[in-house]
């Protein structure tokens, strides 16, 4: 998008190697007003980096299926036992 002339980009944090599914352990979300986020708990499986043990939350561009097994942490009232209300519980 130009809005100043010239281009505007979004840069994101990324890790420094690249992430291959096999190395993301887990998953949930974070419905955050208008946005959700994606929080990903990653433990490399390459030699190099098989010790590194990190959370990558990243903005959620696709569209999901949040079914009642997902964990989703949320500010909004659900009977599932998988979305979490508040985040400090």
């Amino acid at each position: 998008m130009i809005t100043t002339g010239a281009w505007e980009l979004q840069f994101y944090p990324r890790p420094l190697y690249k992430i291959f599914p096999e190395d993301i352990k887990y998953k949930f979300y974070i419905h955050f007003g208008e946005s959700m986020l994606c929080g990903e708990i990653i433990n490399p499986t390459d030699k190099a980096h098989r010790n590194d043990l990190f959370i990558f939350i990243h903005p959620q561009t696709k569209d999901i299926e949040i079914g009642p097994k997902t964990i989703l942490y949320t500010d909004e009232f659900t009977t599932s036992i998988c979305h979490v209300r508040f985040l400090q519980d």
